[in-house]
């Protein structure tokens, strides 16, 4: 029995080690933010104002996050701007299908892995008001889905580098 496969191991690890160092530099910046509303949410005193100042969190995280699901998007489905590198890539024994759950794979990997370290470390350091960082993992999470899928689908309706970043500034503006 001949079984197709929808997704490609080989493709994935390339893809994570590919990249690692724009996932390095998001998980450090996101680390220098997640530090500093640490240090804001000792200073407060009343429980309320503590979940404001992860609330508030989401503001400058949020604007990092779309950049960095736009920039991993391009990078992932890159091969999809050369017609010489696509007809390249999509020569190789490797399903079309399966390229791209494995890129998309991926990108979820890239995002959604330090989103759950930023939550640990706040989770962590939270003490017995751990479960403020649960909310904040589910929101960052589905904002991150939301970012990364729209990008995904920007690249794919477009095929052109410029036009889907103007299209993905476009459709989160709307």
């Amino acid at each position: 029995m001949n079984i197709k496969s929808f997704f490609n191991t080989t493709v994935l690890k390339k893809d994570l080690t590919r990249f690692w160092p724009v996932w390095a530099v998001y998980l450090l910046v996101g680390l220098l933010l997640t530090v500093s509303r640490i240090v804001l949410f000792y200073h407060e005193t009343d429980i309320y104002q503590k979940w404001e100042v992860f609330h508030d969190f989401m503001r400058p995280f949020g604007l990092v996050m779309c950049v960095y699901a736009v920039l991993i998007a391009q990078l992932l489905f890159g091969d999809l701007f050369s017609g010489r590198l696509s007809t390249a890539v999509h020569a190789l024994p490797v399903r079309r299908e399966g390229l791209f759950l494995t890129h998309y794979t991926a990108g979820l990997i890239m995002g959604i892995g330090p989103n759950v370290i930023f939550a640990l470390v706040i989770m962590a350091s939270m003490g017995r008001h751990w479960g403020i960082a649960l909310p904040m993992l589910g929101m960052i999470a589905l904002q991150y889905l939301f970012f990364f899928g729209i990008a995904v689908f920007c690249i794919m309706c477009t095929g052109k580098w410029l036009a889907s970043t103007a299209l993905y500034g476009l459709v989160n503006m709307a």
